[in-house]
């Protein structure tokens, strides 16, 4: 204890006869403690009231927080009015009265208020019915705490729960909540049906003695410390269901950070199984084109919108001499286009950017300067609607067009021959028309050839 409070205080000596004194001195302790109490209920930033009981009510004595709070100006108006006018519902007054009258007291108990401008308050009242000493009520004194911004804050924050269950109770993966340990704490409705685990089934046991099947032990405790260290993980795997079987998944793992602490982390599972399909049938599809590509007799080339080559074949090296490395990201027509025929090689480029699938017999140039007679196939490549390149197909034509040339040279020694010979010849078909007659013929019989051609030999 201070030495102030160690002293006896000594009373002021009052002699016989001095009553004027005695309650000068009554009525200065008396101002001192009123000081006192009115200092104290001033500087108070809760709200204190005095008030009668009853439906209605009337203040007795507040503070100036509880003016305040109520937004208004000075005790008098406030006095001036029915305690049951500041509720939202005056009849809550009744109920509060009636509450407090009952039980002696009441605690916390939260009362819709409204302010001199009808703005809605919401305070936490705690109050005490005062009685005489026959037991009648006289009034209620009590403190009241404006809790409107906190129930706001609660309601929305209970609004954002709502939303955040919702979301999480109707979200398309399975979520899992773990706490430190590594233990389930909560897990989502796609938890259950895609790993066939209730929540009494799965909540307070470990996630890889649930999921992890006995070869991906290890991978799974990796996972696990890594994700409880504070890292985060984005991992394909499989995860074994409630039945034995396993599923492909995607994991997505990562820690609940809440003021600066990890208190935990969540996984999230996807179920990826068609997209393994699709994955794995793609990689087939790939396979089957890349073994088509590369064995295919012809030389392939597939080209961007740029006209730059993006690929070529076995076919297209063997054909023009150039290795893949040389080839890829060249210009097709800079590559295999004579200088004679570049016109002719951009015409067709152009043609197939603009939809068309172009067919043409012409010549090309090898790595060594050579040409190579070449039947060429152009089309573009569309995907989702938008050209994204096109292919073109390159056919070695250099025996069919030693074969055409030799036909045709034959052919000119056959009409010189059938022309020139100093016999009248003809030809017929199967049906005794004529299909050609030479020279000597016209002289011979007369006719022309036009006359002749068509018609039976016997008839003419």
């Amino acid at each position: 204890m201070s030495k102030s409070t160690d002293k006896k205080i000594k009373k002021p000596a009052i002699k016989s006869g001095d009553s004027g004194a005695s309650n000068k001195l009554i009525e200065q302790a008396l101002r001192n403690s009123e000081e006192k109490y009115r200092t104290l209920t001033e500087n108070i930033r809760l709200g204190i009231f005095r008030s009668t009981p009853g439906p209605k009510g009337k203040f007795l004595e507040v503070n100036s927080a509880f003016t305040k709070m109520l937004g208004y100006k000075n005790k008098k108006k406030l006095f001036e009015t029915d305690v049951a006018q500041i509720y939202q519902n005056p009849k809550d007054r009744l109920k509060f009265s009636r509450k407090i009258s009952r039980n002696s007291s009441v605690k916390n108990e939260e009362l819709y208020l409204k302010k001199k401008d009808g703005t809605p308050i919401i305070v936490s009242s705690t109050a005490i019915a005062v009685r005489n000493k026959n037991g009648k009520i006289i009034y209620f004194d009590g403190i009241v705490e404006d809790i409107t911004q906190r129930k706001k804050a609660e309601e929305e924050l209970l609004i954002q729960k709502t939303y955040l269950e919702k979301l999480y109770n109707s979200a398309p993966e399975a979520i899992v909540l773990h706490d430190n340990d590594d233990l389930i704490a909560d897990i989502n409705a796609e938890f259950t049906r895609m790993f066939g685990y209730s929540r009494k089934d799965a909540i307070g046991k470990p996630i890889n003695e649930l999921l992890a099947s006995d070869e991906l032990k290890d991978e799974a405790a990796i996972i696990s410390k890594k994700v409880i260290r504070g890292e985060k993980i984005d991992i394909d795997s499989k995860r074994k269901r409630k039945d034995g079987t396993l599923i492909d998944v995607w994991i997505l793992g990562a820690p609940i950070i809440h003021d600066g602490k990890q208190i935990g982390d969540y996984a999230i599972y996807r179920d990826i199984t068609e997209r393994k399909k699709a994955e794995e049938e793609l990689l087939l599809q790939k396979t089957y084109f890349e073994k088509l590509f590369n064995n295919a007799p012809e030389a392939i080339t597939l080209q961007d919108n740029n006209d730059l080559l993006v690929n070529v074949n076995d076919e297209f090296t063997k054909l023009f001499g150039y290795s893949r490395k040389e080839a890829i990201g060249k210009t097709i027509n800079e590559l295999v286009a004579p200088k004679e025929l570049i016109d002719e090689a951009v015409n067709v480029s152009q043609r197939v950017k603009n939809g068309e699938r172009v067919e043409i017999d012409t010549k090309r140039k090898r790595k060594d300067g050579s040409l190579v007679d070449v039947s060429i196939l152009v089309a573009p490549i569309v995907h989702e609607g938008k050209p994204i390149g096109d292919y073109a197909i390159y056919r070695d034509i250099t025996e069919r067009k030693k074969a055409e040339e030799e036909l045709l040279l034959q052919k000119t020694y056959f009409e010189k021959l059938f022309n020139s010979a100093p016999e009248a010849i003809t030809l017929q078909d199967n049906n005794d028309l004529l299909v050609d007659v030479n020279d000597e013929f016209t002289k011979l019989f007369g006719y022309s050839r036009k006359e002749a051609i068509g018609k039976t030999i016997n008839e003419l």
